[in-house]
């Protein structure tokens, strides 16, 4: 299973009943727009290392800011 299929799952499962819709809506989004069309969230779990939690966590700080969503809503 891809790593950002199983955010969802998870998110659904666990968090998504305990957040107000506001949060659901800000979560749902970091979910869609930063680490389901990651390189990491592409990847099978299984093969997830180390290092490929360290860079998806340094190319957000290099461009988290620059969301897609800004991008696309102009």
């Amino acid at each position: 299973m891809q790593l950002g299929d199983y955010i969802q799952l998870w998110y659904k499962t666990y968090k998504e009943p305990y957040h107000e819709i506001t949060t659901r809506n800000v979560q749902w989004t970091y979910i869609r727009v930063h680490i389901q069309p990651s390189k990491i969230g592409q990847m099978q779990i299984t093969q997830i290392t180390a290092y490929d939690i360290q860079k998806f966590f340094n190319e957000l700080l290099d461009h988290g800011n620059k969301s897609k969503l800004l991008h696309n809503s102009k």
